[in-house]
């Protein structure tokens, strides 16, 4: 979740009267009558709604193309379209979306609107739970996973319906690749290419930050990243991926003796991936060491019986490897302020990720 001084943070403020004109651009009887703020993330602004011509609280979540492109807000809308054909994933019902290109203080703000749904974030709740309940919820939560992993592809990208048919398509980040290896080098390329155009004041800091990259050019990366997926047979399926699957996005409902898993919420970054994707995610928030051990002890509950059994789970490390070095220590935000104290150890970390990749041929 974006803070206040993340460049994702946008305050949007609303009223009766502008929640009206949104929501008549679809419905145009509709008013508001009621509203009150649920507590977000910085990067959205989420509100129960109740109108005129609505059975039920309606929930009405806004962001703004300064926080988010535009296409990865339209990816949202339409990955819901496809999800709501596969009911065992618990997505919010989508009403409708649309957006207001006359925002003041924004390029524009995006709209969606769904049911609400009465119910608890799992990571508020998580911590205060009996151990039959926690097992409880992980079970269901076992059958979200193999419901996801059941949808197979061939390529790396997005998922949305074409002609009524879930197909993969250009990510909203703009790329479509046929394998994990070139997702990788295409990303370590993309990357290259922007570090590439920093400018960067100070003489030595320029020098050492260009011999790192020299160095990553010289190693001819792209080859090097293919001869450790051929030599370690990483080759695992492609299937349907959140890509932000913790408990911040998952709401559950007390019953009388036990915890409902009732809706799996942000779907902005699900696509297609390869299948072990959802398994490096930190299901709670780590605040403290019992969080990390908590975490340890959801993934070994999640893993027993053999599940998820991922085609190459030892895979796993050199995976870790590869991703740290064209993904991670290449993130353009690491080299934004030459000043940091950090800069020059992000230019070693480079060299060192490239150093345990190359360990690995």
């Amino acid at each position: 979740m974006a803070e206040t001084a993340s460049p994702h943070f946008i305050k949007l403020d609303v009223s009766l009267e502008y929640i009206t004109a949104l929501l008549q651009t679809q419905f145009s009887s509709a008013v508001a009558v009621s509203f009150n703020e649920i507590p977000t993330g910085w990067n959205n602004k989420a509100i129960k709604v109740s109108t005129t011509i609505h059975k039920h609280p309606l929930l009405l979540r806004l962001s703004s193309t300064r926080s988010w492109p535009r296409k990865k807000i339209e990816s949202e809308a339409n990955t819901l379209s496809y999800l709501a054909t596969l009911p065992e994933l618990k997505t919010p019902t989508l009403i409708a979306h649309g957006f207001d290109f006359n925002y003041k203080d924004c390029d524009s703000v995006h709209w969606m609107l769904s049911d609400f749904i009465p119910a608890e974030m799992l990571e508020s709740v998580w911590r205060g739970l009996e151990t039959s309940d926690k097992l409880n919820i992980l079970n269901q939560l076992r059958d979200v996973l193999r419901c996801l992993r059941n949808q197979v592809f061939h390529q790396i990208g997005g998922v949305a319906l074409v002609g009524g048919i879930p197909q993969v398509v250009e990510y909203w980040r703009g790329y479509k690749y046929d394998s994990e290896a070139d997702f990788f080098v295409g990303k370590m390329q993309s990357a290259l290419l922007h570090l590439r155009s920093i400018d960067i004041k100070s003489v030595a800091t320029k020098q050492a930050f260009e011999e790192v990259l020299e160095s990553v050019e010289q190693a001819n990366l792209a080859d090097l990243i293919r001869q450790v997926f051929d030599k370690h047979k990483l080759t695992d399926n492609i299937v349907l991926c959140h890509n932000d699957f913790a408990f911040r996005n998952i709401m559950v409902r007390k019953n009388t003796d036990s915890y409902d898993v009732v809706a799996i919420l942000d779907w902005e970054w699900c696509g297609a991936f390869p299948d072990y994707n959802e398994y490096q995610n930190e299901w709670l928030e780590e605040e403290n060491e019992d969080d990390r051990n908590e975490n340890k002890w959801i993934r070994s509950e999640l893993e027993r019986d053999k599940f998820p059994a991922f085609s190459n789970f030892g895979g796993l490390s050199v995976r870790g490897a590869v991703k740290a070095l064209c993904i991670e220590s290449l993130e353009a935000w690491r080299f934004e302020d030459e000043s940091s104290p950090e800069f020059l150890d992000n230019i070693e970390n480079i060299r060192s990720c490239l150093h345990i990749v190359e360990g690995f041929k």
